[in-house]
């Protein structure tokens, strides 16, 4: 009898050992991410970011400048995306493809609220998931930025001194009040890549055009014409 009651507690062990290693691997809870550093260059021009989760609301320093506020959807997104491309699975990767003469470099640093980091870097050579991280990435901050910029800006023509104000709308629309003509509308788009604002599309009288702005804070600075 003592035998028996012996081998049934060893199963009922066994499996409460299961079940706990299960619930371990199936529970979102996990190592908190306090912050993101990303770092692009090689023949592109380098640029770095960085991303600060510990702090209310999150913050993001690009290219080592100052601390603006991240959007908390933008944070939320992220963090996911790091889960869903295994990044924390990069550590210690170093990877150096010495044959290709003009390609990509990237190095990344993951820090958790329990001390750990992750560390990874290549140059032409990339871990598994690393260009459908970074491609999401870039999405996840084209969009955020797009969000952070809606509002109306003051801008003026150096070479004509003519004034205008513009709309930015976060659907990647805008709205361009010329100065003394009044608003029209104009068909196209803007985006905001890296340090920049091109509005592109044609305006009323079908012509096309593309302006570029460059981004100073939330001030924009006109560029000219492309």
């Amino acid at each position: 009898m003592k035998r028996c009651f012996l081998i049934l507690l060893s199963f009922v062990l066994l499996f409460l050992t299961g079940a706990t290693r299960a619930f371990a691997e199936k529970s979102p809870e996990g190592p908190v991410l306090t912050s993101l550093w990303f770092f692009l260059g090689g023949s592109m021009m380098p640029r770095s970011w960085e991303v600060r989760f510990d702090v209310d609301p999150p913050v993001i320093l690009e290219n080592d400048g100052e601390a603006r506020p991240f959007g908390a959807e933008a944070a939320a997104a992220l963090k996911q995306a790091v889960l869903d491309f295994r990044v924390s699975a990069w550590d210690g990767f170093l990877g150096s493809d010495p044959n290709v003469l003009d390609g990509e470099a990237f190095s990344l640093e993951l820090t958790y609220a329990d001390g750990t980091t992750i560390h990874a870097s290549g140059e032409n050579a990339f871990p598994e998931g690393y260009h459908a991280f970074r491609n999401g990435f870039y999405a996840i901050l084209q969009q955020e930025k797009r969000e952070f910029l809606a509002g109306v800006y003051r801008w003026r023509d150096k070479p004509t001194g003519a004034g205008a104000t513009l709309t930015l709308e976060p659907d990647g629309s805008f709205l361009l009040s010329a100065e003394p003509s009044g608003a029209f509308s104009c068909t196209g788009g803007w985006t905001s890549a890296f340090d920049m604002v091109d509005l592109w599309g044609e305006d009323t009288a079908g012509n096309a055009f593309w302006i570029s702005f460059a981004l100073d804070g939330k001030a924009l600075l006109y560029l000219g014409n492309a």
